[in-house]
């Protein structure tokens, strides 16, 4: 990714540690880990995760390193969390999350819009997954705004669950990938 993604409203942009406490501000949100419980004890593990995250840029491949990345409104203010990785050693899927105070408003729309049109420019993948709990209805209705398109249910080990759980399963293809 070069510096930054701009959008109309916002920023991707890369971590770093002084957007630790800002990431533990949305992170330790009843709202972010009640469907993202492997973020729980970020205040523990902060640091070591934005330097792990600052070394997978370098690799810059998203199939083996998972990489992450800072939503910000263009004040500079952290609102949340959007990154792509493999999914099931497989195909690139994408994760996001938004703090509270700023969900309902479009930027996790916004953002998921420009980071995979930009994904799929720089590493011209075909398509790009998403999985989220069928409960999580806001983040299905932000899949469904980004016309991902659902495919199925699936029953997964996700994000610091402790059983398997359903998941819906939704993909976006490029529309300039070549067939």
């Amino acid at each position: 990714m070069s510096n930054y993604i701009l959008s109309e409203r916002l920023m991707i942009r890369q971590w770093r540690q002084s957007d630790h406490d800002a990431l533990l501000a949305i992170a330790d949100q009843l709202y972010v880990n009640q469907w993202l419980p492997d973020w729980y004890g970020w205040d523990r593990w902060g640091h070591d995760w934005i330097d792990r995250v600052n070394r997978h840029y370098q690799t810059d491949d998203p199939m083996k390193e998972f990489l992450g990345y800072a939503i910000t409104l263009k004040s500079g203010t952290v609102i949340g969390y959007i990154g792509i990785s493999s999914f099931e050693d497989r195909e690139p899927g994408i994760g996001y999350f938004i703090d509270e105070h700023y969900s309902n408003q479009g930027y996790i729309t916004e953002a998921l819009i420009a980071f995979t049109n930009h994904v799929f420019e720089k590493y011209g993948y075909t398509h790009i997954i998403a999985t989220v709990q069928p409960a999580n209805f806001s983040s299905n209705a932000v899949l469904k705004k980004a016309e991902f398109k659902l495919i199925s249910t699936i029953e997964i080990l996700d994000d610091g669950q402790t059983e398997v759980l359903p998941f819906h399963y939704y993909r976006l293809d490029n529309p300039n990938a070549r067939n």
